[in-house]
């Protein structure tokens, strides 16, 4: 395929994902992701990694030499490696229904593996192109309960919000 017919079809099928509107709620309340945005890919959501699980109240760390992804959220523990098969759930390998891929410099993997990593159910509205997400308890943890990371305790029960500290 000449280079201009590849730049063509991979700007189409971007723009395309982009145009899909694809909705993603988590406990009834709408996710918001800054960078990538959900997308259909092979008949499956595909959402950034790092968006989802922040906004399901986990922390997610990337491991750049190894090209390894780790998430964590109250008991549930995740590692996989980017554009992989398969991942570590709980101590135990599971394998996605789609391999993860790297779409503009985010880590893209199928929504439904994410969610139920988490503990989490997950229900698509082919209607109205909406996934909806369900906690175990009933509410996601929210960026304003959140512990921020980098403060320190001054010593005193308050945190140093002084340079670097908040």
């Amino acid at each position: 395929m000449p280079r201009a017919a590849l730049v063509l079809s991979t700007s189409v099928f971007a723009c395309l994902c982009l145009a899909q509107g694809i909705r993603v709620e988590l406990d009834g309340q709408r996710a918001n992701f800054n960078d990538a945005q959900p997308q259909m890919i092979g008949g499956m959501v595909y959402v950034p990694i790092r968006g989802v699980f922040e906004q399901m109240g986990a922390t997610i760390d990337w491991d750049s030499d190894q090209r390894m992804v780790t998430g964590h959220r109250g008991s549930h523990h995740m590692t996989m490696r980017a554009e992989g098969h398969s991942a570590m759930v709980d101590n135990r390998a599971v394998r996605l229904d789609g391999r993860a891929r790297i779409i503009g410099g985010s880590i893209m993997v199928p929504l439904r593996f994410v969610s139920e990593a988490l503990g989490s159910q997950v229900d698509w509205n082919d209607t109205t192109q909406t996934v909806n997400i369900r906690s175990e308890d009933g509410h996601f943890m929210s960026k304003a309960v959140r512990p921020l990371k980098n403060r320190r305790d001054d010593g005193r029960g308050k945190n140093d919000q002084r340079r670097g500290g908040g």
